[in-house]
């Protein structure tokens, strides 16, 4: 209760969050990281967050611990934020590669994804695409099967269906996601903001539909026949 009512009337620093900047991903797009150097030498940590949030979002409270000990690399995955537009199609293993990319524009070799809830099943693809590249993987309320259950399965496959309708009515304009989705606050304008308020104009950079398709493709993915082959930490 005490954290809670911390971040509700707590305010950005430069301590809170590091500075943020759009990394260009060779053939894929351009995204956006919050970078946080570590010590001399230190694992590069890749923070991936939930469905409907950002990078800054989701880990804002774990920068400043994680980078005593890691290098600390938070992105925007695909359709949320700031990160590349979604497209048509929201395929997981491309939210894989588009980290893949990222540690070659970073000129990291190789990395520990750290997924929560959708980033899960991105830090598991990442190791099954990408295995030369992965130290270790850290999974957070997350699953290799979302549709276990009959209630599940219907639920996630109505979302495609959902997702399709929206589509069509794409010119409907509470669907368009944020008109300000492209601004970056300075550095300036974000010291000393309520935190409320800075997470609420986080939220609306999210696409409703390019929500609604991630989720859909999370209700796809099942990492259950080769998940125990694991060979990292």
């Amino acid at each position: 209760m005490v954290q809670i009512l911390g971040y509700t009337f707590g305010r950005l620093t430069a301590e809170t969050l590091p500075p943020g900047r759009r990394v260009e991903l060779a053939g894929r797009g351009t995204t956006f990281v919050y970078d946080q150097p570590g010590p001399p030498g230190a694992p590069t940590l890749v923070l991936l967050h939930g469905l409907g949030a950002t990078g800054a979002l989701n880990w804002f409270p774990s920068f400043g611990p994680l980078s005593q000990r890691f290098r600390v690399v938070a992105v925007d995955l695909r359709g949320h934020g700031r990160g590349i537009p979604a497209g048509r199609a929201y395929r997981l293993a491309d939210c894989a590669d588009d980290i893949a990319a990222l540690a070659d524009a970073l000129g990291v070799e190789r990395v520990v994804p750290v997924g929560y809830s959708l980033g899960g099943p991105i830090a598991q693809l990442l190791w099954h695409r990408h295995r030369d590249r992965v130290d270790g993987m850290v999974l957070c309320a997350t699953s290799r099967n979302f549709s276990g259950t009959i209630v599940e399965r219907c639920f996630y496959q109505g979302l495609g269906g959902a997702a399709l309708a929206l589509r069509l009515a794409g010119s409907f304009p509470p669907f368009r996601g944020a008109p300000a989705g492209d601004h970056v606050m300075e550095e300036q304008d974000l010291e000393g903001m309520r935190l409320p308020l800075w997470a609420f104009d986080e939220l609306r950079r999210c696409n409703p539909l390019a929500m609604l398709a991630a989720a859909h493709a999370l209700g796809r993915f099942s990492s259950h026949e080769w998940i125990g082959e694991v060979d990292v930490p």
